[in-house]
């Protein structure tokens, strides 16, 4: 044994304890002994495969049992652990797997399709790819494998998220490593009988102290499923009954512990087998503790830490005793682990007690550095400047501290949280500091956030139940200067959590989305501003609007504004036209507006007399004749797939879906069609049973269940007999299951799916606890919907919006000739594939910004771009692009269930020689007027132009542009987890589809192809394209189309490779 090298400590454990439990995960066990077989078998086998020593091999395996193996055999190989997580982006996959080189990938039946897909996609050159679960371990030998490493060897490596957005690799060695895993073991006196969790993400080098601290001495590792560690009440109970004795976690995790702990009854010891908490990652304040220690659970000793990644885990430790008097101290990070000293200089000199500098580490036991990067190792490892006669390098972390006079170290905040304020450098620490000092305060973060002139202004977001922004702001103006309080404030209920329990920054909501700059706030005067506001305030999501606040700036997209165009009109009588809320984008113009104009009564949507049969609309006869005639009778199936976690009440979910169905009308419909019209037929009752398959004890039941979900998906229905909506549920394990759902889109369409998922959770939330059903009674149905309409079709209003769509397609109609990879096939076809990626937030801001000094909303503008890039292609200057719609104008309908999307067929006709905001220009008057006239329905149209019949193509556009909303969200209220599940549901009902989602700052784009036309490597390319044409034209206002060029030549793609590569930072 070497004790510099940890799996040789661990192989001596195996040893001397060879039956003792090494890995514990909730469904199955391994043995000291087995583990080391394995990975002895795997280490051996790696060897085999060529991989020698400090060579990068890439492990994507889950934690528990196959993880521990795959580290250990990395190890014993003598190479060098890189740990992989599905879940990154693809940039940063490439990255990784570029940077490194890596030969070996290993990972496990569960993941082999994510591997597989990760290799194609990203055009990767491994040559072993190992399946765990299917490699020959018999072939190789289970005795420990020759040790060939020195311990200042290289073992691991990390990536971390740069201050620049470039993902940053930091490399580990055996003789560092192993100094924290004896300090710990030594400080805490782990011995055999502990029992250690594993909660740390696998990706991040805190995980390494999880799995090898009990691994070290003959103890336990204990894994949670995925589920139990995403619930703190499951995983209080789940640390129970393993009696797990010591936890690493982020206090944002142990925060959730300790109000668990506090609603529950305090003369019940709860944790019992529980010795010790160490904590690291953010700061520790002094209510924390307090309401740790009123819980009861002062058996349990909480120990702070504080360390950097590049130092190798933590550097100085606490040891807490007590809760401190004042609820917002800071606690300070105690004094250095053995070996270690902590450097508090400022201009070169140590400073004094109390006086702030910048933190430097000195230890042997440090990383080796940022991997392949000696510039920025050499930036933040330097020569220790008291050392003149040797090399000694230290730490630059880059964060604020100071020595308290006892000796203890306190941290300040990070150098890069100083910020410059209205001419003034503020620590953003200092202001955090003085919120939290305000009596009721729970949690706070602050953030410097750029206004729309580039300028910083402080974000507070804070979690203080009962108190109000104007009672906070009055509280910091006896705490701080003028100067430095917060420009916005932002109360919220919970902050978002990153996948390793750290508050996640970049989640936050943006300020803008919420409230206003106070010192733009003025409020609304008057009854009709009121009334506005009220109507903004529910369709914007927001808080405090105000009078001056711009509807396209607040968040307001074309579907909300028709949303507020629908409630104006029932509430106030007036008919108001998109081009309206353009003209008058705030609530003081729009109320001018309302209060001058002339009113027209507001027309509920009558009940339809009772009869046998209903009407059906223009869009479900089209769906029908598709239905009966077409080749592909499950084309309008409409799947969609959740996976519940948590403990489910079957009879509950049955009783949902039960009254889901007796509440929509719709789900119990059924077509008949009788001397050529089809009419729909409402059923007294129709039972949607709720089929349950057990594949607890199948091999993968994921990959099975994967497999029910897609021959579900290619069921048809039957129109004629029904029912036309399918629920089944696929139970993988105790408490995971996957939930299909399956509707025909005769009777549905993207918004109901929406409200059926919604309503069907609210309704078991209900049920599950013996509630009754909180929904509200619907005022009309989908058939009385239709009745309206069939009279509206023959209204003269609407005859004027035929009589425009007649005019926008009159002539001869153009038809894309967007060059495509392979023929045409003789008949339509709707097998599809998607390729997704994202537009720079740089790029995102300048079209943003584009479209609001325009006066356009960001869907004009994407449509505009989307023309552009066409016309680059193709040279043409007319042609129509799809726009599927809600459909929804009438106030009534909105919390219906049916078919009422309606498309939009955008045809621009225009000039190369044109700017792209002239451009714009004439997209958004194109599309104001669709809006204007969209209860005119596409098939309606498609029949009165009498277009001759192409059976390749879609009617009118081979390309659609969609603006689509953040995913749906569920409720909360039952102890549920629910997320949406995609199992490989691919079509594509047109040739090309462009799928816009707002991010963060940036624009996500989903192409949707269809994969008879076209090659995944044209969709790559055209991404390249598309931010490339989109640069041009913002950055030069007076460019035309026609001097816009593509990237196509392979000069021009190696052009394309560098304008990626600066986009993302990849070079």
């Amino acid at each position: 044994m070497n004790k510099r090298i940890i799996h040789t400590v661990f192989e001596q454990q195996a040893l001397r304890v060879p039956n003792n439990i090494a890995v514990a995960e909730e469904t199955q066990q391994v043995t000291y002994r087995e583990l080391n077989n394995q990975a002895n078998q795997l280490a051996h086998l790696l060897r085999e495969k060529g991989m020698g020593r400090e060579e990068v091999v890439s492990v994507l395996v889950p934690a528990g049992i196959q993880l521990a193996t795959a580290l250990l055999a990395v190890f014993k190989s003598g190479g060098v652990y890189l740990p992989m997580d599905p879940a990154f982006s693809r940039k940063r996959l490439l990255q990784m797997f570029t940077q490194t080189a890596t030969r070996v990938l290993i990972t496990c039946r569960a993941l082999q399709q994510t591997a597989q897909t990760l290799i194609r996609e990203l055009e990767l050159d491994i040559p072993h790819l190992l399946i765990m679960e299917d490699l020959p371990y018999e072939n190789y030998s289970a005795e420990n494998p020759a040790l060939i490493n020195e311990p200042g060897d290289s073992n691991y490596i990390f990536y971390t998220s740069g201050s620049t957005g470039a993902a940053k690799a930091f490399l580990g060695c055996h003789d560092s490593l192993s100094h924290f895993i004896h300090w710990e073991l030594k400080e805490f006196g782990v011995d055999e009988t502990f029992k250690v969790s594993q909660l740390s993400q696998i990706t991040f080098d805190a995980s390494l102290r999880d799995v090898l601290l009990p691994l070290s001495c003959g103890g336990t590792l204990c894994v949670p499923l995925p589920e139990t560690r995403s619930n703190v009440i499951t995983l209080m109970a789940w640390l129970e009954a393993q009696r797990v004795t010591l936890v690493h976690c982020v206090p944002s995790l142990w925060r959730l512990m300790s109000k668990e702990l506090a609603v529950q009854d305090a003369t019940e010891v709860r944790l019992p087998e529980l010795k010790h908490i160490l904590m690291a990652g953010e700061p520790l304040y002094g209510k924390d503790l307090q309401l740790w220690f009123a819980t009861g659970a002062q058996h349990v000793e909480i120990v702070n830490l504080y360390g950097t990644s590049e130092t190798t885990l933590a550097k100085t430790f606490y040891r807490i005793k007590e809760a401190p008097a004042d609820a917002s101290q800071v606690m300070h990070v105690g004094q250095p682990i053995s070996n270690t000293a902590v450097m508090i200089l400022h201009q070169g000199q140590l400073c004094e007690p109390g006086k702030i500098g910048e933190v430097y580490i000195r230890t042997p036991f440090m990383t080796k550095g940022y991997y392949k990067d000696p510039a920025l190792t050499a930036s933040v490892f330097i020569q220790n400047p008291f050392v003149k006669d040797r090399i000694e390098l230290m730490h630059k972390t880059g964060d604020m501290g100071k020595y308290l006079p006892d000796g203890n170290i306190e941290i300040l905040g990070r150098l890069d949280e100083q910020v410059k304020v209205n001419g003034i450098r503020v620590e953003l620490n200092e202001i955090k500091q003085a919120v939290l000092g305000m009596p009721g305060m729970q949690e706070v973060v602050v953030l410097a956030h750029k206004n729309s002139d580039h300028q910083n202004e402080l974000v507070c977001y804070y979690i203080a139940p009962g108190i109000t922004i104007t009672e906070l702001r009055t509280y910091l103006e006896t705490e701080l200067n003028e100067n430095v309080i917060p420009a916005w404030f932002v109360p919220m209920t919970e902050f978002p959590l990153t996948i390793n329990g750290k508050v996640d920054k970049r989640a936050l909501p943006k300020p803008e989305a919420l409230v206003l700059d106070p010192a733009d706030y003025e409020p609304v005067q008057g009854e009709t501003e009121q009334q506005l506001e009220t109507i903004w305030k529910s369709i914007l999501g927001l808080n405090n609007i105000g009078r001056k606040a711009n509807f396209f700036k607040a968040g307001g997209t074309s579907l909300k504004a028709m949303q507020v165009i629908s409630r104006i009109y029932q509430q106030f009588e007036v008919g108001v036209k998109l081009s309206d809320m353009f003209a008058r984008p705030d609530i003081r113009q729009m109320a001018a507006f309302i209060n001058s104009a002339s009113t027209s009564a507001y027309q509920p949507i009558p009940v339809a007399v009772q009869q046998t049969y209903y009407p059906v609309t223009p869009a479900q006869k089209g769906l029908w004749i598709q239905d009966q005639f077409g080749s592909q009778p499950a084309l309008y199936n409409m799947p969609a797939a959740f996976i519940l976690e948590g403990k489910l009440d079957k009879a509950a979910l049955q009783k949902a879906i039960t009254i889901l169905v007796i509440r929509h009308e719709s789900l119990r419909t059924t077509f008949v069609s009788s001397g050529g019209t089809v009419q729909q037929k409402i059923h007294a009752v129709m039972e949607v049973p709720l089929s349950t398959t057990d594949l607890q004890s199948v091999k993968d039941p994921l990959e099975v269940a994967k497999k029910i979900a897609l021959q579900a998906m290619a069921i048809p229905f039957d129109l004629q007999q029904g029912p036309l909506i399918r629920t089944q549920l696929l139970q993988l394990a105790k408490d995971r299951f996957i939930f299909l759902f399956n509707t025909h889109h005769i009777i549905s369409d993207g918004w109901s799916e929406e409200i059926l998922v919604k309503e069907l959770f609210i309704l078991y939330a209900a049920y599950s606890k013996q509630l009754a059903n909180p929904l509200p009674p619907l005022g009309i149905q989908y058939k009385d919907y239709a009745a309206w309409l069939n009279t509206q079709l023959s209204d003269a209003a609407l005859r004027e919006q035929a009589q425009y769509w007649q005019q926008q397609f009159a002539g001869e109609l153009p038809v894309l000739q967007f060059p495509t990879d392979y023929p045409r096939p003789a008949e339509r076809t709707t097998n599809g594939d998607v390729y997704s990626f994202s537009i720079p937030a740089t790029i995102t801001a300048q079209l943003q910004a584009c479209a609001q000094q325009e006066g356009a909303s960001l869907f004009m503008a994407l449509v505009a771009a989307v023309k552009a890039l066409l016309n680059r292609f193709t040279g043409q200057e007319d042609m129509i692009i799809g726009a599927p719609i809600a459909g929804r104008t009438h106030k009534d309908v909105e919390p219906l269930v049916g078919l009422f999307v309606n498309m939009l067929a955008l045809r621009t006709q225009f000039s190369s020689g044109l700017t792209f905001r002239q451009l714009l220009n004439k997209v958004k008057e194109t599309v104001t007027n669709a809006y204007t006239h969209q209860h005119y329905p596409f098939d309606e149209l498609v029949r009165a132009l009498n277009l001759e019949f192409d059976n390749r193509r879609a009617p009118l556009t081979d390309v659609w542009v969609q603006l689509t909303d953040a995913p749906m969200t569920f409720d909360d209220k039952s102890d549920l987890q629910v997320t949406e599940y995609n199992p490989g549901y691919l079509t594509s009902k047109v040739d090309l589809t462009f799928k816009f989602t707002v991010h963060d700052d940036c624009l996500q784009v989903i192409l949707e192809y269809n994969t008879d036309l076209f090659r995944r490597e044209t969709m790559e390319q055209l991404e390249a394209h598309f931010n490339y044409v989109l640069q041009q034209l913002l950055d030069n206002d007076s460019l035309p189309l026609s001097a816009v060029t593509l990237l196509t030549s392979g000069e021009e793609a190696a052009e394309a490779d560098d304008f990626l590569n600066s986009m993302y930072n990849l070079s």
